[in-house]
């Protein structure tokens, strides 16, 4: 997975924490639909390792 993928997936990771689901969303979106046909098992791994993160509940 090329850096800048990468990079995308862990931003709208914060901004999820952070609450900015909408933000998030559409930064994730954006990342897999960037990420070529090579890449995108790549991308369902880092998906499936932080899904627990990107549900976790802040407080």
């Amino acid at each position: 997975m090329r850096p800048h993928i990468r990079l995308a997936l862990e931003l709208a990771l914060a901004l999820a924490r952070l609450g900015r689901l909408i933000d998030a969303l559409q930064i994730g979106s954006a990342a897999i639909d960037a990420a070529t046909r090579d890449e995108q098992p790549a991308v369902g791994r880092w998906l499936d390792e932080h899904i627990n993160d990107f549900a976790r509940k802040n407080g």
